[in-house]
C-alpha cells in the first residue's frame, strides 16, 4: 500500500461554464493573474487530491484559466474537500517547479459549479421552449 493518496478527476466544465461561476464571486483573482510572492484570494474546482498522512494534503484546482496546487503541511484530511467542488483559498502564492502554489492557505468550499452549471442548462432550455411556445402562437 503506498504512503500517499491520490485521487483526481476527469471532469471538467467548459471554460465558460467556469468563467460564469467565477463570477459569482467577489474578490478572488483568476489562477492565471496570481503573482508570486503577493497574497490573494482565488477560487477553483478541486480536480486532484492527494494526502501523504502525517505530512500533507494537497489539493490542485482549476478555474479555467490555470491551475493552483494548494498544500496544507501537517495535516489531517480536510473535512470538506471532494474532487469536483468549488474551493476558495486566501494566501501567499509561490511558484514550485513553475507551478503556482499556496502552501498553509485559510479556505472555505463555495457553491457547488457543476450545480450552477447545471442552472444555466436548465435556463437554456426554458428558454429554448419559451421561443418553441411564442414562435407556435
Amino acid at each position: 500500500m503506498p504512503p500517499f493518496a491520490v485521487r483526481s478527476t476527469s471532469d471538467h466544465l467548459a471554460t465558460d461554464q467556469l468563467d460564469a461561476w467565477c463570477t459569482l464571486f467577489e474578490g478572488c483573482t483568476r489562477i492565471n493573474a496570481l503573482v508570486p510572492r503577493q497574497h490573494a484570494t482565488a477560487l477553483g474546482v478541486i480536480q486532484r487530491l492527494r494526502l501523504v498522512p502525517d505530512e500533507s494534503m494537497e489539493a490542485v484546482i482549476d478555474d479555467g484559466t490555470g491551475r493552483l496546487r494548494v498544500v496544507w503541511t501537517g495535516s489531517d484530511p480536510l473535512n470538506g474537500l471532494e474532487l469536483g467542488r468549488g474551493l476558495r483559498v486566501e494566501g501567499t502564492v509561490s511558484l514550485d517547479g513553475g507551478q503556482k502554489l499556496m502552501r498553509n492557505p485559510t479556505w472555505c468550499v463555495v457553491r457547488d459549479p457543476y450545480a450552477c452549471a447545471e442552472k444555466e442548462r436548465e435556463k437554456e432550455r426554458a428558454a429554448r421552449t419559451d421561443k418553441g411556445v411564442s414562435a407556435r402562437r
